[in-house]
């Protein structure tokens, strides 16, 4: 976008799609990059969906190469219930979820690994 910050004056309610459509109009090649763009608010990975406020820092997180690839493109994790959730580009490592979860008064866990067919009935 040829700058590494800016600041934006919001009048409403508007939530962080609004604030990425607002760039958009000033750099149209970021629209074509809109699908592979993680937006962040405050620097944790936030919907689009999500109200903006007055202070907050929203960065666009570009898909970038080489280097060390994080494990999850994005992570959820619910520290009240234990429930994660995340997604991945890469292979998943099955024993690091389970080390990650497992409590001490877990009994078991059931690991399944599998592949979804292409199609059924022929």
């Amino acid at each position: 976008m040829g700058r590494s910050q800016d600041e934006l004056e919001l009048t409403g309610e508007r939530r962080l799609a609004d604030v990425f459509d607002h760039y958009v109009t000033l750099v149209p090649a970021l629209g074509g990059l809109s699908r592979s763009i993680l937006l962040s608010r405050n620097e944790e990975f936030a919907s689009r969906d999500e109200i903006v406020h007055d202070g907050d820092e929203i960065a666009f997180l570009p898909p970038v190469s080489g280097g060390m690839r994080p494990a999850y493109t994005h992570e959820i994790v619910d520290a009240e219930t234990g429930n994660f959730f995340a997604l991945t580009n890469g292979e998943i490592d099955s024993k690091s979820i389970v080390n990650r979860l497992l409590r001490p008064e877990d009994g078991a866990y059931v690991d399944f690994v599998g592949v979804v067919r292409y199609n059924t009935k022929g």
